[in-house]
């Protein structure tokens, strides 16, 4: 059973439940927070469940500093690891039994493959839970197996270290990774992968250079940001693209696949590395024009088109990063009213939530200006026609 949690106080919220609380909810609803935590990815449980959930896990400690969601996330990474291949002594199409989780159901036979994209989704979480022992000195902080947090994040970041080199020869010098060229049975052998595909191993590996050092890493990922940002198309204020990259043809890639690149995007630009805060403000410009178009819609691409699609509105929680007010005010109206904690059953859903928690807007009480409001006791009176409030004391201005 997943570490339970430790109490807390709160900071107020402007809405009716507090996004930590719907996500404490929303955590046990699958398994009792065991989620995917025991399965193999041969149905891709691991890649499109299970890093959500970890990621989750990642999201609600830097929303509250808990460290029990650390725990939590040991509880998850062991269990995953302990479904490598290498661990399990499985093998994928060519016999090999490596550093990452095959899959066996999107092949056309059945033929077992270990895609980049899933090993950069499972991996990077492990090796965030190793960046934030250091960055806060949790060190000598027990996990749920006794052992320290710093042996578990010296293990994540090996493993992490293990995953890249498990992909290494699908890596292009020219700057991307491609689909293995023996692989006859995907029908694209040695072709260059999607871009949100390239761009999960990409997360990875900015992080596996925040941990090492090594500049081969930093290297990959600044190749991979800069192949992304030559396949952007700016549209008005706004990047469109599509889901193979290349010249861009309406209405571009999808808003779930692109919350991978758009998450990419902005954890390069936190590093100086290709990207910058224009960059992002253009990708924010993105989900307010084109993605968000009311409070019910939302379109399932990029560049607008078609809504509402079930399999694709409820993504827009992945694209929080952008920590803007009105994309957080879009998608945290559309969980309320959609996707209440009791219901989920989805990790993309859970990660949602912790990232409502983790970008929720300060609250800031406002100032009265007392030329303009007279002070009655309980309440505040206004004197003037227009009254104005202040966002910071008057005493400042």
């Amino acid at each position: 059973m997943s570490p339970s949690l430790l109490p807390l106080l709160l900071v107020p919220s402007a809405y009716s439940v507090e996004p930590r609380f719907s996500y404490e909810e929303a955590y046990d609803n699958v398994d009792g927070g065991d989620w995917y935590r025991h399965e193999d990815n041969e149905a891709a449980l691991l890649a499109w469940g299970e890093s959500y959930v970890m990621r989750s896990l990642v999201s609600m400690y830097r929303a509250t500093g808990d460290r029990t969601y650390l725990d939590r996330l040991v509880w998850h990474a062991d269990g995953v690891l302990a479904n490598r291949d290498d661990a399990r002594s499985v093998t994928d199409y060519r016999g090999v039994s490596a550093a990452c989780w095959r899959n066996t159901t999107y092949q056309p036979s059945g033929e077992s493959y270990c895609y980049v994209a899933h090993s950069g989704m499972i991996a990077q979480p492990m090796v965030e839970f190793a960046l934030l022992v250091d960055r806060d000195g949790l060190d000598n902080e027990l996990a749920w197996d006794g052992d320290t947090f710093r042996t578990k994040a010296d293990g994540y970041v090996v493993a992490g270290v293990e995953t890249v080199a498990a992909h290494e020869d699908q890596w292009d010098p020219a700057g991307f990774y491609v689909f293995r060229g023996d692989a006859t049975f995907l029908g694209y052998p040695g072709s260059d992968l999607p871009l949100n595909m390239s761009n999960a191993m990409g997360r990875l590996l900015l992080d596996l250079h925040d941990a090492t050092a090594d500049p081969s890493f930093l290297d990959k990922a600044t190749a991979l940001a800069t192949r992304f940002a030559d396949n952007l198309t700016l549209s008005g204020d706004a990047y469109v693209w599509n889901y193979w990259g290349g010249p861009y043809v309406a209405y571009g890639e999808d808003i779930s696949h692109a919350a991978i690149n758009v998450d990419f995007a902005v954890r390069a630009a936190d590093r100086g590395v290709v990207f910058d805060a224009t960059d992002i403000a253009r990708f924010t410009e993105t989900f307010a024009a084109h993605v968000a178009v009311d409070d019910q819609t939302t379109s399932d691409w990029v560049g607008g088109g078609s809504a509402n699609d079930p399999s694709y509105k409820p993504q827009v929680g992945r694209w929080l990063a952008l920590d803007r007010a009105d994309v957080y005010a879009h998608v945290r109206d559309m969980f309320d009213a959609e996707h209440p904690a009791a219901s989920v059953g989805s990790a993309s859903l859970l990660l949602g939530w912790a990232h409502l928690a983790e970008f929720e807007p300060t609250h800031c009480a406002p100032f009265f200006y007392s030329a303009d409001w007279a002070d009655t006791g309980d309440w505040r009176e206004a004197t003037a026609y227009g009254a104005n409030v202040l966002t910071i004391s008057p005493k400042t201005v």
